[in-house]
């Protein structure tokens, strides 16, 4: 997530991204979470999507400015709620599905980035007429391929760790099984495939 914001190219001073906004789809789940927090404390205007009223009641206590039903056309409540183009998108869930959502809703020389790889072939031509910049983040690059920059890897994740171990930024675990066991693997891949899951679901080992 912290290198997420570092291709967005987003200043760590608030003061700097007054009237500045991100859109960040599936709000609720673990990376969303965390990542609404980060957007937040940096001062952005943040705008998440879930579906249900639990979902939602997470989102805004992860500090999301406005949440919208990622079940429902998103261009239609956009517009409903007059809620103007947003400077950056982060996908965490499905980016064909919402890909040319995105496209749609971001601002011209916007930047969109997704955790999630496409399984169906997309027009990146549509990018073109308002200059969006798109970004695939994969957390585990810098060390899979052993960059010079290696441990920016570590350093993101003590900076996480340092801000939720101070207070300013909530822990996202909701779910914990003890123990590395066929049957926890079991049961946390039945909870994740309900797609239901609010949170970060922790196996400790």
């Amino acid at each position: 997530m912290k290198r997420f914001w570092i291709h967005f190219k987003i200043s760590h001073n608030p003061s700097e991204n007054i009237g500045k906004s991100v859109l960040i789809i599936n709000g609720a789940g673990g990376v969303g979470s965390i990542a609404t927090q980060i957007a937040k404390r940096y001062g952005l205007t943040v705008i998440t999507t879930a579906s249900r009223q639990e979902t939602t009641e997470w989102c805004e206590k992860m500090g999301a400015d406005i949440v919208l039903n990622h079940k429902e056309d998103l261009v239609r409540q956009f517009k409903e709620k007059e809620i103007p183009l947003v400077d950056y998108i982060f996908c965490t869930y499905n980016t064909d599905l919402y890909y040319n959502t995105m496209i749609e809703l971001i601002k011209p020389l916007g930047h969109i980035t997704t955790i999630v790889a496409f399984n169906e072939d997309q027009d990146l031509n549509a990018l073109k007429l308002k200059s969006i910049t798109f970004t695939h983040e994969f957390m585990f690059a810098r060390p899979i391929h052993r960059t010079p920059d290696m441990i920016k890897q570590h350093e993101y994740l003590e900076d996480i760790t340092k801000n939720i171990e101070s207070g300013h930024y909530q822990p996202t675990t909701t779910q914990v099984f003890e123990g590395l066991s066929p049957e926890n693997l079991y049961q946390a891949h039945q909870l994740l495939e309900k797609q239901s899951m609010i949170g970060k679901l922790v196996i400790n080992i």
